[in-house]
């Protein structure tokens, strides 16, 4: 329903879905993605995940616009394909042009020039240098902030034919992050 809400006033809508940035990169991204005018001077209002999550979890919440711990579909299927048929599942009564997209995927800047109303974009690109992030080494602010600078880059051009076509557009993450220190057993709880 929110998303029906946020849709722009010609209904389309772009949904930008940035895996696993939390609050910590996302207050270093924010300020490097407005300075290079990346929303073409448009408000921005950003939804972020406040907990860290089981990916499944959260994001077939988001692609399904409902909460559902059935995830063996999940577990079984390539979750590009499962994303693009819970966001055609959730939109084809009211019209059956939307489409989801991975980044680098082919086609999304021509289903926005086309005005295909529901899109939504996932970039796992930010989870995946998560796991590779060494903070001893290269604390997160300098991971995001060289990250923001790569990704706006390719970004930008959907962010402007977007803006251009009319089309609303929501940020938000699957899920965050939490600093996590040493390993072993939690008393009572058992390995983590």
């Amino acid at each position: 329903a929110q998303l029906d809400e946020d849709a722009g006033e010609n209904g389309r809508l772009l949904l930008i879905v940035l895996d696993a940035v939390g609050l910590a990169a996302w207050s270093v991204i924010a300020p490097i993605w407005q300075q290079a005018d990346m929303f073409g001077g448009q408000s921005l209002r950003v939804a972020l995940a406040s907990l860290p999550t089981l990916t499944s979890v959260s994001r077939l919440a988001i692609f399904d616009g409902k909460l559902s711990l059935d995830l063996r579909q999940w577990a079984a299927s390539d979750k590009a394909q499962l994303e693009r048929a819970r966001w055609r599942e959730r939109f084809a009564e009211r019209d059956n042009r939307c489409a989801a997209y991975r980044a680098g995927d082919q086609g999304l800047l021509d289903a926005l020039r086309q005005g295909v109303p529901r899109l939504a974009l996932v970039d796992t690109s930010w989870d995946e240098r998560m796991h590779h992030l060494a903070p001893q080494f290269e604390p997160l602010a300098a991971a995001a902030a060289t990250w923001a600078q790569v990704k706006a880059a390719q970004i930008r051009p959907i962010l402007t034919e977007a803006l251009q076509g009319g089309y609303r557009v929501v940020v938000t993450s699957d899920h965050g992050h939490v600093q996590a220190r040493g390993t072993g057993n939690v008393p009572g709880k058992g390995a983590l």
